[in-house]
């Protein structure tokens, strides 16, 4: 099954995230989007953009750093995409034919992930090499203002329904906040099977991971649609972990969970 998270909207408003120009909704946060990503296009170029299967659904992730003398890489996705069934990572344009195959050693969830907000994760993976593509995450400042263009990449479905391949989709930034980017999705945007995928900015002439796909306000992917912002958690969190120093386990945390 793909999914997507559905936000409310209403709840951001209240907690003072988002502005109170923003419509409200009742929409339930455990319901998923079940409609396809309209007026894509097709991505062949990064591969560092990669599927996640194996856990409660197949979504999208993308490689932000690599380790060649000990072989691991890491995925940022989404951390409702993770669970203790994430197995594979898989490289490629499509996801039912992947060029590569690595396995999952580890995964690290955002502490303060909450089903909605600081949706983050952080997957591990064996058999990197120097072929391994990245795409290198955007530090504590991203430049980001209302109206910036940014591409937004993933394995969701299409307007012709079910798909396995990477595609991509230019969409300007309606609103953001400290910790999430917002867009308006009327013409096009994501949905089923692009969580977790990376929203792309060109900084300084470079393309950077500047967020993460969380959710959409409605079941039909229209309205807006949430991602989380790097440069939000980058130093409080994502650096500490991607250098080893910060962050449990999901296995730890279960156990923590249980005890």
């Amino acid at each position: 099954m793909r999914t997507l998270a559905l936000w409310s909207l209403s709840a951001l408003v209240v907690s003072g995230c988002i502005n109170q120009d923003f419509p409200n909704t009742q929409s339930n946060l455990n319901e998923r989007a079940q409609q396809p990503i309209l007026n894509g296009r097709a991505d062949n170029s990064r591969q560092a953009v990669v599927s996640i299967s194996g856990g409660r659904s197949s979504c999208t992730g993308v490689i932000v750093q690599t380790n060649v003398n000990s072989g691991t890489g890491w995925v940022l996705t989404a951390a409702h995409c993770v669970s203790n069934r994430t197995r594979f990572v898989l490289q490629g344009n499509d996801s039912n034919d992947p060029d590569r195959r690595y396995n999952v050693t580890d995964s690290t969830v955002h502490p303060a992930y909450d089903g909605a907000g600081f949706d983050f994760a952080v997957v591990q993976f064996s058999g990197a090499n120097g072929s391994t593509p990245v795409i290198p995450l955007v530090g504590a400042s991203d430049g980001l203002q209302r109206g910036t263009t940014v591409t937004s990449i993933g394995y969701g479905q299409t307007e012709r329904g079910d798909n396995s391949r990477r595609n991509q989709i230019s969409i300007d930034i309606e609103q953001l906040t400290d910790e999430v980017i917002v867009y308006d999705q009327t013409d096009s945007g994501i949905c089923f099977g692009d969580s977790g995928g990376p929203v792309i900015a060109t900084i300084n002439g470079n393309e950077r991971v500047v967020g993460i796909h969380s959710g959409v306000e409605n079941e039909d992917c229209s309205g807006n649609a949430i991602s989380g912002r790097v440069s939000g958690v980058y130093s409080s969190w994502l650096q500490g972990v991607l250098s080893g120093n910060l962050g449990e386990s999901c296995d730890l945390c279960r156990q923590v969970a249980v005890s």
